[in-house]
């Protein structure tokens, strides 16, 4: 009989959070799968679209705002209930209930709130804190997303090595299968690429002050930036007002996968001067279009962008202008570097990421030893 794994999507339609969901649901619905089911729990109106699919045994509503005050209340009521009526609960953020339930196995994609304090809200540090700290112990296993993040969480919050498993994330075969979408405005222009949100630690301030120096030398470039606003009035729009090559960046705010794809498609690369990162998602999504990266010194890049990028001090303007210089005006390193995207994608495209959460599911269902 096949075990029954509630799948939380509560996230879905988030941000890097929702792309992994996606990712999750694209696999699961993808292939025949003997020994599981999977409950989804989350919006319908974003779920119903699987209900009908492969390995779907059906849609859990819950329709409260994720990371609220209510979804860690109500949701540590709602979860220890539909963890009597399946196998396992497999959360996929730290938006965790204030108790999980004993069977559940979790998705930590980052840890950025307790790394760098300052720049975020003390009442989000102290909630991350509190919910893993009094989870810890009952969470039967960790999922890291890439070594970086499992060393975190034995050095901040001391989970024993044995109970993390280090699980890659993989490209959301919609963005790379969809149609691609140019904006009339790039058309037959060069620009360099960033993707995501806009928040603080993401260190967009300093990657816009090195384009600006790279823009006096190359001003029919563009550097974009693709992403969600943090908020009305950010940093970003702070930064920009400075500049003296305001013309030359580009915003899209929440684009579909549609201009997504186009833009990845038409990049000369990919940008990520992130001052820390789980993963790095966007590097590995511009290796599915074979365009190279230019990341920073810090955390998982290392890790991921492996000889397909360059790497620079996350703190340096002269460095990340020098070397987007380097990679506009030198086309046989441009080439190497594009091989090499193929062949970094080609290890994360090939990668079973869910036959090791399927190995990770029978793990945590068949033994309980650090419950």
């Amino acid at each position: 009989m096949k075990r029954t794994i509630a799948l939380d999507c509560r996230m879905i339609g988030r941000s890097g959070v929702g792309r992994y969901v996606e990712s999750i649901l694209d696999e699961i619905t993808s292939q025949d799968i003997e020994d599981f089911q999977f409950l989804l729990v989350g919006p319908c109106e974003r779920l119903s679209q699987y209900s009908n699919r492969k390995n779907i045994a059906g849609i859990e509503s819950y329709e409260i705002e994720p990371l609220s005050l209510r979804d860690t209340l109500e949701g540590t009521r709602f979860f220890i209930r539909l963890s009597k009526k399946v196998d396992l609960i497999h959360f996929t953020h730290f938006n965790l209930p204030l108790f999980a339930p004993r069977n559940s196995v979790v998705t930590i994609h980052d840890l950025t709130p307790l790394i760098l304090k300052e720049l975020f809200p003390v009442g989000k540090r102290f909630s991350l804190s509190l919910l893993l700290r009094l989870n810890k112990r009952r969470i039967r296993r960790f999922i890291a997303v890439s070594q970086s993040t499992k060393n975190d969480l034995a050095q901040l919050l001391g989970i024993p090595s044995e109970k993390v498993e280090v699980i890659y994330e993989r490209v959301s075969s919609r963005l790379v299968h969809c149609d691609r979408i140019l904006p009339e405005e790039l058309r037959g222009r060069e620009y360099f690429l960033y993707v995501g949100n806009k928040k603080r630690h993401q260190n967009l301030d300093t990657a816009i002050r090195a384009f600006d120096v790279f823009f006096d030398d190359h001003p029919d470039w563009k550097f974009v930036i693709a992403g969600k606003k943090d908020k009305q009035r950010d940093y970003v729009d702070e930064t920009l007002e400075n500049v003296r090559n305001r013309s030359c960046f580009i915003e899209y705010d929440g684009p579909s996968d549609e201009t997504l794809a186009g833009l990845y498609s038409n990049t000369r690369g990919v940008v990520l001067l992130s001052l820390y990162e789980g993963f790095g998602l966007p590097v590995i999504e511009g290796f599915a279009f074979g365009k190279p990266a230019i990341v920073s010194n810090r955390s998982s890049l290392l890790e991921i962008v492996g000889e397909a990028g360059i790497v620079v001090n996350a703190d340096s303007v002269e460095e990340l202008s020098l070397f987007a210089s380097r990679v506009a005006k030198d086309n046989v390193l441009y080439g190497n570097l594009c091989v090499e995207a193929g062949n970094r994608f080609s290890f994360f495209d090939t990668y079973c990421e869910l036959e090791k959460l399927k190995a990770l599911y029978h793990d945590a269902i068949g033994h309980s030893r650090f419950a």
